[in-house]
């Protein structure tokens, strides 16, 4: 659990650099619907499906969501 936060909170600090704040929901949603047109063409590219792990935390956390809460979100799921 702590090896997740610790991911969490750098891929935070890494995105809002590169992308800065807000929600960018929008660009998340495209992204995604990229990144799923690539699961489809290599369904074993175990980045592909990285990138929509990266993509989910990243929108939860800018629509408010910090980063413990994800966590525990992810393990009740």
């Amino acid at each position: 659990m702590n090896n997740l936060l610790a991911i969490i909170n750098r891929q935070k600090a890494f995105s809002t650099a590169t992308f800065g704040p807000g929600p960018r929901d929008a660009g998340l949603i495209d992204h995604i619907k990229k990144e799923l047109q690539e699961i489809e063409d290599a369904p074993g590219d175990l980045e592909e499906w990285i990138d929509i792990i990266i993509l989910g935390i990243d929108g939860a956390w800018r629509n408010g969501h910090d980063p413990g809460e994800i966590v525990l979100a992810l393990n009740r799921k």
